[in-house]
């Protein structure tokens, strides 16, 4: 059955990181506010923060996804 009154995830912050832009979103789970980022870079978009219970640990994590991605001498993509 679906949710009468579903929540949707709303956009709080977007900037750019190295070659990727993260958006940090803000949605409600069980009363409580949870963070998630969207790392969208030029080939495609990936959730790189599924659960963050702040907006400072949802950014540091990103920032990590992308860090751990990147090959060091920042010749591509690593998935």
């Amino acid at each position: 059955m679906m949710s009468p009154n579903p929540d949707f995830p709303h956009k709080v912050l977007s900037f750019p990181y190295r070659t990727w832009t993260l958006e940090v979103t803000e949605s409600r789970v069980d009363g409580e506010v949870v963070y998630s980022v969207w790392g969208n870079y030029e080939i495609g978009s990936a959730i790189a923060v599924p659960r963050a219970s702040s907006r400072g640990q949802a950014i540091r994590r990103g920032k990590r996804y992308v860090d751990q991605r990147l090959n060091p001498e920042g010749r591509g993509y690593q998935f």
